[in-house]
């Protein structure tokens, strides 16, 4: 298993932000995380420390969208060594240029989801990159819609996000891909 080079910790004050203000557990609501480094990929290095550190002070799972690879990647809910169960969204794919075709590193982490489209980029047909894109979260009450777009305004995959408020606990409702 590979991990990243610098473990992308989290910086303290923010942790006693997060356990002082936040108080994951005393509030019942879908948490979501945004980070830039992967807690887990199928491609790439893992980066577990900030879902170690923030293990002790959210015991349920999260939807969590980073970046940092180059590619638009659906996950499902893992946990690994020892860090929050994750319902993992790479959305790398906003400006630089795209990875297609990139082989699997770590089977044991498959992407359920990756957008491998070719761009056919104007005047360079020889260039094989994929797609830039954006993600659109529309919040209704204890209902969350994700849409995950491309360059070209054309929807990729949309997935709908139900939250128990007794519990804590995130539904996926529905997932839906349309390339």
């Amino acid at each position: 298993m590979r991990f990243c080079l610098a473990q992308r910790r989290i910086p303290q004050p923010l942790v006693e932000w997060i356990e002082k203000d936040v108080k994951p557990e005393s509030d019942r609501r879908g948490l979501i995380l945004l980070s830039h480094h992967q807690y887990y990929s199928a491609f790439e290095a893992w980066c577990p420390c900030a879902a170690q550190q923030l293990a002790w002070l959210i015991k349920r799972p999260v939807l969590w969208f980073w970046g940092h690879e180059h590619r638009f990647a659906i996950y499902a809910r893992h946990s690994f060594f020892g860090g929050i169960p994750a319902y993992g969204r790479c959305i790398g794919h906003a400006g630089m240029p795209i990875d297609r075709e990139v082989p699997v590193q770590f089977p044991q982490c498959p992407a359920e989801f990756v957008d491998n489209r070719r761009y056919r980029v104007p005047g360079d047909p020889t260039l094989d990159v994929g797609y830039n894109g954006f993600v659109r979260l529309r919040f209704r009450g204890p209902r969350l819609e994700v849409e995950y777009v491309d360059l070209e305004d054309k929807l990729i995959c949309a997935e709908e996000w139900s939250n128990d408020m007794k519990t804590g606990e995130l539904r996926q409702c529905s997932f839906k891909t349309f390339v």
